[in-house]
């Protein structure tokens, strides 16, 4: 049992010290009154020896994997090598939960992409590097109470975490091997008419992503003997699948967000392994664990209420055991490199299917923006004469087909729509399936509109949506390049690799301690500055001043918020671009500094087009 420890895997290894390897750094922060470890893990590239180096600029993605959930890294020259070096690619924290005995095994799984890099090792070429090992963590001491006795006096029904019903690797085996015990109803002391409820809250940060909720679920209380066939054919039609036939759940099960309903379960179904959407309720699986997941929004407060609701009068046995679970709640989100930049939200639409939406052809837009130039005409020439291109706002117009069991259910769907897509800002998210991102800031336009057919699976929705995008250029995800990664020449100079199809609008932090820093932008050959940006401030220690270049932006801030600009030196006040290629940006300060004084640059490649 440890709370940090080394993981390791080596590949060209030599008897003399020769290879390369891929090393996880991992420590755990435990908490004894949560029951929870917080892993930190950092993944270090390294060459064994100065005669094996790699030489590549390509954009690769490595992977950082812990207790089943992942944190995933991608950026240009990730595999360059220089001979002996040791390199930092990627940084990732995930808080997990410990059994109820205080005890936790972590699986970790990560790797580095080594595609169209020629590794070879005993006739082997290597495409990936990959680390796969579980380790123990330190038991944490619990002291849980004595779950409710069977005379205790109630109001209501209660609920009580518990290690009696186990669901590993035995008891109900669709479910992954579990964590430990799990919330169940205390239906001991249940009375009719009475609920068993049991809520849970959490905060998500600000300046975080991919935030998410997942936990398991198992519902095996009294239900109908006969499922509804005459719903289910009208629902699905008459060849309906033993899937889609739901029984009656006469105990429901709901789940309320912030006092909101979520979903309520009044159906289910043996043959299920997920939950899905009937007869204008939820139908779940019965005898089954399922998983559930919610996206979470960066800076909001969560109550999660799990209600299990007592029938009106008495279950009878042979049809269940009246038992409802929840167990291995997780909740996650990947940590973004600064307090200050704002990224796109999680999505709060997608256009895959999963939730009826679904992203269809035609479309149009997306490629390239209308370009207009500027021209005058002489009398000496033919035609006329060029002078500059002005890069026009966008219309984007994306076909969705919106999908529902019932007109009412495909109402409430529209409903949603208009409510997320109207009068507000907003951000086109592609993804494409080597995890690559593209994001188009824009507004709605037009086009929810659209006509309602009937289909085989219930009603349907076709909707031309036309989004304007005043910016018009698509960006990739933020880039950052530290006195850690490869791109650092020093800690305040910064080769930044442009591989986008325009100019880049970088976001700069300025470590103190130091007095009146320069900023620079250089060729990487030529230490000429090609822009200037210079303030006439002291930057304290452990503060930093961030400046943001991008249009609209124009920010010289400190941490905190102070606005600096009246700091802006009057000969050496240029807000820049970086052009498209490799270029140097480099920080002077005239005195004051120390061994944190540093430069930390962020950015997003520009594209014309998906």
């Amino acid at each position: 049992m440890a709370t940090s420890g080394t993981l390791t895997k080596s590949i060209e290894t030599r008897s003399w010290g020769g290879g390369y390897r891929l090393r996880l750094v991992w420590s755990a922060t435990q908490s004894e009154t949560n029951n929870t470890s917080t892993i930190t893990a950092k993944l270090y590239w390294e060459s064994l020896h100065s005669s094996f180096d790699i030489q590549s600029s390509a954009t690769k993605t490595c992977k950082i994997g812990i207790n089943g959930s992942s944190d995933y890294h991608r950026a240009a020259g990730m595999a360059n090598l220089s001979g002996g070096q040791i390199k930092k690619i990627h940084e990732w924290r995930k808080t997990v939960i410990h059994k109820s005995d205080g005890t936790k095994t972590v699986p970790f799984d990560c790797y580095i992409d080594l595609a169209g890099i020629l590794i070879y090792s005993s006739g082997k070429r290597h495409y990936k590097i990959r680390i796969q090992k579980s380790v123990t963590l330190d038991k944490i001491t619990r002291s849980d109470p004595d779950p409710p006795q069977p005379n205790e006096p109630r109001t209501s029904a209660g609920w009580y975490r518990t290690p009696l019903i186990s669901n590993r690797d035995g008891d109900y085996g669709e479910k992954p091997t579990s964590d430990g015990s799990m919330f169940r109803s205390d239906n001991r002391s249940t009375r009719n008419n009475e609920n068993a409820v049991s809520s849970i809250s959490f905060s998500i940060p600000h300046n975080v992503k991919n935030a998410k909720v997942t936990w398991w679920n198992l519902v095996e209380s009294e239900r109908g003997q006969y499922g509804n066939i005459t719903k289910s054919k009208q629902w699905y039609g008459d060849d309906v699948p033993d899937t889609l036939v739901y029984y009656d759940l006469f105990e429901e099960y709901r789940i309320y967000i912030n006092g909101d309903s979520w979903k309520r379960f009044e159906w289910c179904n043996p043959n299920r392994t997920t939950s899905q959407y009937a007869y204008n309720q939820w139908g779940c699986p019965w005898g089954k664990w399922w998983e559930e997941s919610l996206v979470l929004t960066p800076g909001r407060t969560y109550e999660m209420t799990f209600e299990f609701k007592r029938d009106a009068g008495d279950s009878s046995p042979i049809h269940g055991r009246n038992l409802m679970a929840v167990d291995d709640l997780n909740v996650t989100w990947t940590e973004q490199s600064g307090e200050i930049i704002t990224h796109p939200p999680n999505p709060l639409i997608y256009l895959d299917g999963r939730d009826g939406y679904r992203d269809v052809i035609p479309h149009s837009g997306s490629d390239a923006p209308p370009i207009e130039f500027t021209e005058y005409e002489t009398n000496s020439q033919q035609g006329s004469v060029y002078q500059f291109t002005n890069v026009k706002p966008r219309d984007v117009i994306r076909t969705v087909s919106v999908q529902g069991f019932s007109e009412e259910d495909l109402r409430e769907k529209v409903r949603k729509m208009t409510s997320t897509l109207v009068n507000k800002p907003l951000t086109l998210l592609c993804l494409y399936p080597e995890g690559e991102q593209r994001q188009l800031v824009c507004r709605y336009m037009n086009g929810l509109e659209g006509e309602q057919t009937r289909s085989r699976f219930g009603f349907q929705k076709k909707m031309s949506l036309k989004f304007r995008a005043f910016d018009p250029m698509w960006y990739g995800e933020y880039s950052k390049v530290d006195r850690d990664s490869t791109m650092a020449m020093s800690s305040t100079r910064m080769k930044v690799y442009n591989a986008g199809d325009t100019e880049l609008y970088p976001i700069l932090r300025l470590y103190g301690p130091g007095t009146n820093p320069l900023v620079k932008l250089t060729t990487t050959w030529n230490d000429d500055p090609i822009h200037q940006l210079k303030l006439n401030y002291s930057i304290p220690t452990n503060r930093y001043v961030l400046i943001d270049m991008r249009p609209g932006k124009k920010l010289i801030i400190l941490d905190d918020g102070t606005n600096l600009y009246e700091h802006i030196n009057a000969t050496y006040s240029q807000f820049f671009t970086v052009p498209r290629g490799v270029w140097s940006v480099d920080l002077d300060y005239t005195g004051g500094t120390d061994d944190n004084s540093r430069l930390e640059i962020e950015y997003q490649l520009a594209y014309w087009g998906v």
